[in-house]
């Protein structure tokens, strides 16, 4: 039944989703084994302890790994989920489907072969854009975070100028993904912002 409104559809913003290249995941999950996770002090622990106590509805392991691996994740993550910071490495599981957020990696991913990592820097848990989040910004759990995933990125760089055929291999990787296409923006050339 038409009740006689007319809508118009204007496309103001789009993000691509992010193209995977299990190249670069690779050389990235070898340095992250290689460089030595942080260590955690008892106050450290304490203080991570106390933000997890404020939020009472946050995301366990234990539900986050039953989602990827059935049971055994769930007893896995139930383990981790003792401690108030995680301290460990997931193993490598290659998945179409990355850790999802907002950011425009997705549109980059799609112009040059991209990855990623994911560092401990907060309580374990820890919803983003919550107060709790920018509570530990410049705390030392975040500050060692920092510098671990500044070693892994830096190690990841020396693999590929010292081994230039994971370049290669990352590039023809990133090529049969995209296609004879390539990038093609979710934005037409006439969209425009606007600017109240």
């Amino acid at each position: 039944m038409m009740c006689g409104v007319e809508v118009t559809i204007e496309l103001e913003k789009a993000c691509s989703n992010v193209l995977v290249n299990r190249c670069l995941e690779k050389v990235l999950y070898e340095n992250m084994k290689a460089v030595e996770l942080p260590e955690y002090s008892e106050e450290e622990y304490s203080f991570a302890k106390a933000l997890q106590d404020t939020m009472p509805q946050r995301t366990l392991l234990a539900d986050r790994f039953e989602r990827l691996m059935g049971e055994k994740g769930r007893q896995i993550g139930a383990e981790y989920d003792k401690k108030s910071i995680n301290r460990f490495i997931i193993p490598y599981h290659p998945s179409e489907k990355p850790v999802s957020g907002s950011s425009d990696v997705g549109d980059v991913s799609w112009v040059c072969p991209t990855s990623q990592i994911v560092a401990v820097t907060c309580a374990g848990g820890t919803p983003e854009h919550t107060w709790q989040m920018v509570a530990q910004g410049k705390s030392s759990i975040a500050h060692k975070g920092l510098l671990y995933a500044g070693k892994v990125l830096a190690g990841a760089a020396i693999d590929l100028l010292e081994q230039p055929e994971l370049i290669q291999e990352a590039t023809e990787e990133f090529k049969r993904k995209t296609g004879p296409e390539g990038y093609q923006p979710l934005l037409s050339p006439e969209a425009q912002p606007k600017i109240d």
